[in-house]
């Protein structure tokens, strides 16, 4: 018995042989609760298990089922069957076929799979639909669909190329990321909305290789990303992102703007000691009391820690020009400045007479101490002096 279901096997072995010289598993009534598979609008999941081997061949049928609650009659029927034959060397996939309300997935046609490399016998295609809307894990819309061309290969696993294209399409956000922008969730800008969505790539085991994957956004914003990932070493080996429009402005808290930005970026190493490094430019930024200006920051990196940073923003004729490092930690952040120049019409007004740094340390639950080095900015007959220590908010 499986989860109250009664499942039936019987064997017959001959005087020599390890393998049986019949035998078969029939469930003719099997029953999955719906509640097991995380599908609250359907009824449990009913099907039938049926193989037979005999002289060294095995024939196996697979079929299940599962109907929509009587509120929920606008979804289609769950099911998913296969059928297969073989021997002791590999199988014939006759039919395999899944389809749920998020999603279907069917091969093009009939499969010859071996038990030893190269474990596909011939080239076969799976063909693949998905309505976001309708799967259980995350909130998104749209509606996805594509095509997986397994091709036979001499390594572990078979060749796999993809292409998914996708239109209309919307992922919210969890609370926790909406809150970053103030009043972000309340003014509904905790969804990110985009036109068309393109992936082309190819999975040779264990390089994954994505050659395109652009994205269309609702206002006309683009952004793509294409690199090759070492899937068994968990390694980045060469990637770059993009990004150029206006999008995300929905997420700047009150009185903060900007018309558009441009980033490029370049990914490699470790998952989890990812380099990284690249240039962000921001056309007409707006802040209360602060004329329009142009950012332009470039970094290089790894992982939360910048060695390399440098920032220019320029208003009008002035220009300020910085430079340092960076570092993110969970209880302490800090920022050391090397260099900072303020200049007017291309002649330097103000310059740092010798470096500082600013640590936040997170003392308590939403308690920070801020210690900040002296600073001497200094030009002609001008001069800023700044040190000190707080505590926010408390003083």
């Amino acid at each position: 018995f499986w989860l109250t279901n009664r499942i039936e096997m019987a064997a017959r072995f001959d005087r020599s042989g390890i393998l049986p010289a019949r035998a078969r598993v029939l469930a003719n009534s099997l029953t999955i609760p719906a509640a097991r598979l995380k599908l609250p609008e359907y009824q449990d999941l009913h099907g039938s298990l049926s193989a037979y081997w005999e002289t060294n061949r095995f024939v196996l049928d697979a079929d299940a089922a599962a109907l929509p609650q009587t509120q929920f009659t606008n979804l289609p029927p769950l099911e998913a069957k296969l059928h297969a034959a073989g021997d002791t060397n590999g199988a014939w996939i006759e039919s395999a076929r899944i389809s749920a309300p998020w999603l279907r997935a069917e091969l093009s046609h009939s499969a010859r799979v071996q038990f030893a490399s190269p474990y596909l016998a011939e080239p076969v295609a799976a063909i693949v639909e998905a309505d976001l809307s309708r799967q259980p894990w995350f909130a998104a819309r749209g509606r996805l669909s594509g095509k997986i061309q397994f091709e036979p290969a001499a390594g572990k696993y078979p060749t796999a190329a993809f292409t998914f294209s996708g239109e209309a399409m919307s992922f919210r956000l969890p609370s926790e990321m909406a809150r970053a922008g103030t009043g972000a969730a309340e003014r509904g800008t905790n969804v990110i909305a985009a036109k068309s969505l393109d992936l082309l790539g190819q999975l040779v085991w264990p390089q994954l290789k994505l050659a395109k994957g652009e994205v269309v956004l609702v206002d006309g914003s683009t952004a793509s990303v294409h690199g090759r990932v070492d899937v068994e070493q968990k390694t980045v080996a060469e990637a770059r992102a993009r990004f150029e429009g206006g999008y995300g402005r929905q997420w700047l808290p009150s009185g903060l703007a900007y018309e558009r930005a441009r980033l490029t970026a370049n990914l490699s190493g470790p998952w989890d000691q990812l380099n990284h490094s690249g240039e962000l430019e921001v056309e007409a930024f707006r802040a209360p009391r602060l004329n329009p200006t142009r950012l332009k920051t470039r970094w290089q990196g790894r992982q939360l820690q910048l060695p390399e940073l440098q920032i220019t923003a320029t208003a009008g004729d002035s220009t300020l020009l910085a430079a340092g490092a960076a570092a993110w930690g969970p209880d302490s952040k800090q920022i050391q400045v090397r260099a900072l120049t303020l200049q007017q019409a291309g002649q330097p007004l103000l310059e740092l007479a010798r470096p500082f740094a600013a640590i936040f340390t997170n003392q308590a639950a939403n308690t920070w101490r801020v210690h900040l080095d002296p600073v001497d900015w200094q030009g002609g007959n001008r001069a800023v002096h700044l040190a000190g220590d707080l505590t926010w908010p408390n003083q």
